[in-house]
């Protein structure tokens, strides 16, 4: 991990939010808190935006155990901070850990007797600790196919509208 330098107090970033020479921690707590931040909605459509914006994979996230939940609105590739234009979101990693969505459409069926030759694809998270070398909290939701990382397209819309929806019915604070 790079050590930080002057660019992270350039940039406005808080001291304790430098990665310096700390560690990567892999185990999470269940009752331990992510936040993540998306833009303002228009009006008080917080769920809509909320569902247009979380990306299944890859979705980039504060640690809460190492930050606040407004931490996640600072910018660590410009001093254009997301104070003014974005809200931040804080879910228990417990509640994104016991999502799993299965994917009907992936059901393979015999043709003669229609038996289930192939259950659904069941789609979960996993949430792993990647520091940034201004932002140690930075953390990502990785997400599952059937228990492995998911690396490919993905591409079913139903099932991401219902990974959305099980993320923001988990969500505990809307705007910080």
């Amino acid at each position: 991990m790079e050590a930080c330098d002057g660019e992270c107090a350039i940039l406005g970033i808080p001291n304790n939010l430098h990665t310096l020479d700390k560690k990567s921690e892999a185990q999470f707590l269940r009752d331990e808190l992510l936040h993540i931040r998306f833009p303002k909605p228009d009006g008080n459509e917080y769920s809509n935006a909320f569902m247009r914006e979380f990306r299944c994979q890859n979705q980039s996230a504060n640690r809460g155990k190492f930050s606040v939940p407004t931490d996640v609105l600072f910018n660590i590739k410009s001093d254009a901070h997301y104070f003014d234009t974005h809200l931040a979101v804080s879910i228990f990693v417990g509640e994104i850990l016991d999502i799993s969505c299965p994917n009907e459409g992936s059901i393979l069926h015999d043709r003669n007797t229609k038996a289930v030759t192939k259950p659904a694809d069941v789609y979960s998270f996993h949430v792993r600790h990647l520091p940034e070398r201004c932002m140690f909290p930075h953390s990502e939701f990785v997400l599952l196919k059937n228990g492995s990382v998911h690396t490919g397209d993905f591409n079913s819309k139903t099932t991401k509208s219902a990974l959305r929806k099980a993320m923001w019915a988990a969500c505990k604070t809307r705007a910080a």
